[in-house]
């Protein structure tokens, strides 16, 4: 049995324009979720780092945690001051 072409669907200019607008307008739920857990590994992050400071210095005894933050400050993922670095996604180069 062949299938019959069926006439392609036509989108509503309007409504995309309408949806447009609203692009960006409300967060969705689990962007906020994403970011309210991030903001807390951030934190534990960030006292990890002093932490490890603490222990090149010679004020604390290395620890498994200090172990696991020196690598992701050897790796590039954290710097000193606990800021996270995400790694960029590379671009595509467009073929013509």
């Amino acid at each position: 049995m062949i299938k019959k072409p069926q006439p392609k669907r036509r989108k509503n200019s309007r409504k995309n324009k309408f949806w447009e607008k609203l692009k960006g307008t409300y967060p969705s739920t689990t962007t906020r979720a994403r970011e309210l857990y991030l903001d807390v590994a951030h934190i534990k992050l960030q006292t990890n780092v002093e932490r490890l400071i603490a222990a090149v210095q010679q004020d604390l005894m290395w620890d498994d945690t200090d172990m696991e933050t020196w690598h992701k400050i050897q790796s590039g993922y954290v710097d000193w001051s606990g800021q996270v670095h995400k790694p960029k996604a590379k671009k595509k180069k467009k073929s013509k």
